[in-house]
């Protein structure tokens, strides 16, 4: 039995359109991508609508909100990331859901308001088999916030954990987890894990998609040369690093680390190291409420 002509015609011509229109959602989801991260949301959300798919522009609206949170708008992010959260909510879309939550919990950390960040990220926590991925994201995140809160042991055990669940970490994850790595054994003193686990977290930073991670890298690198006795160069290392940060939650948290090497400085007799560090720290503080000194040096040595 022969196929008639037509049907082949019509066949390669269906799967011709098919093959345009998949290219075509391919197109506007990377030039949606490459306008959010230039900054230009309403550019982004623009190529995003042309998908003609609501879910690849639900998705388009997480990509958005990333990039505003990134250049330190996470107010912006946090409203965005609602609306995607409600919008996957009504349709049941569990992985964008999640996916959601997982980067609401983050602006929300941000902001400094830890207590309604943690009961969300552990939700997302809950699902941890059906969704590895987003559960490695929220279980750094819940990571951060005990070593922001001072939980330095809860911090490294659930760092642990967060190594055993993600599979195949990107390099803004992985990075993330050696930084975290890197800090608490800086603030044991275990100075040669410290310096392994920045290697690798510098090594990550450079594909990162977050270009702060780097400056993030060269302030703990400063702290732990100068907790070796290397003064000068730590010094250089942690107000260069500190001076490139832009995002007013990361200025503040900047801020944190100075305040504290300065103590130590001040309690070492570096004198004038501690009169380098605190106008630098002064200058980075916020809107948000940092430590005292003493506690601002607990980050960084036990």
């Amino acid at each position: 039995m022969t196929i008639p002509s037509w049907v082949y015609y019509q066949a390669v011509f269906l799967l011709g359109l098919l093959a345009l229109f998949m290219c075509w959602n391919l197109l506007c989801q990377w030039l949606g991508r490459a306008r959010a991260r230039a900054g230009d949301y309403a550019g982004a959300d623009r190529w995003y609508q042309l998908t003609f798919n609501h879910r690849q522009r639900m998705g388009g609206w997480v990509n958005i909100a990333a990039a505003q949170a990134l250049a330190g708008d996470p107010v912006a992010a946090e409203k965005r990331f609602r609306e995607v959260f409600d919008d996957s909510r009504r349709r049941r879309d569990r992985e964008l859901e999640r996916l959601a939550l997982v980067n609401l919990g983050a602006s929300l950390i941000t902001q400094g308001r830890t207590v309604e960040a943690t009961p969300i990220l552990e939700w997302v926590v809950r699902g941890w088999r059906r969704h590895p991925r987003e559960t490695a994201t929220a279980l750094y995140n819940l990571a951060w916030i005990a070593f922001l809160e001072g939980d330095f042991e809860g911090a490294g055990r659930r760092t642990a954990v967060v190594r055993g669940a993600a599979r195949r970490p990107g390099p803004d994850l992985a990075c993330l987890m050696s930084l975290m790595e890197a800090r608490l054994a800086t603030r044991a003193g275990r100075f040669d894990e410290a310096r392994r686990s920045l290697g690798l977290a510098e090594r990550h930073a450079r594909t990162a998609v977050d270009p702060g991670l780097a400056d993030q890298v060269r302030v703990a690198e400063g702290v732990l040369d100068y907790r070796r006795g290397d003064r000068e160069q730590g010094l250089a290392k942690v107000l260069a690093g500190a001076g490139a940060v832009r995002p007013a939650d990361r200025r503040d948290l900047a801020a944190r680390w100075l305040s504290g090497l300065a103590r130590i400085a001040r309690e070492q007799g570096d004198e004038a190291g501690a009169a380098r560090l605190e106008p630098a720290a002064a200058g980075l503080r916020g809107m948000l409420p940092i430590p005292s000194p003493e506690d601002c040096a607990a980050y960084l040595r036990a």
